[in-house]
């Protein structure tokens, strides 16, 4: 069976077609997007398949994950993806820890690093 290599969090419909072309266009895999009604699965299990859920409600933080991708065709996808003009998400991979967590946990984290991040260059400023 094969398994999903990008899964997109917080995309409305409009912009995931328009992703959906630019992978078609750029020979990048297609991308799955990903719920609300998602955001309490487990990252593995997500990768292996898409269950229909009711509330397909994009969610509130905006992530792509990149799953079994060598490093070179992720550094392609993201100079692509910005030439395009998207907006910037949160890009991360699937490690041997996040494929456990739910989609809800992964977001939640990779936000809180974000501010982290974004706190520690506020710091660097100011000195």
């Amino acid at each position: 069976m094969r398994t999903t290599k990008i899964l997109v969090c917080g995309m409305g419909e409009i912009e995931f077609g328009a992703l959906c072309k630019m992978c078609e266009k750029e020979k990048f895999d297609e991308p799955v997007i990903v719920f609300e009604g998602h955001k309490d699965l487990l990252v593995k299990d997500l990768l292996k398949f898409q269950p229909d859920v009711e509330n397909k409600k994009a969610t509130k933080e905006r992530m792509i994950l990149f799953n079994d991708m060598p490093q070179q065709e992720i550094i392609r996808f993201i100079e692509t993806y910005k030439k395009y003009g998207f907006p910037k998400p949160l890009f991360c991979v699937v490690t041997e820890h996040n494929v456990e967590w739910s989609i809800e946990y992964l977001l939640s984290h990779l936000v809180k690093e974000r501010e982290e991040v974004e706190r520690y260059h506020r710091m660097r400023q100011k000195r």
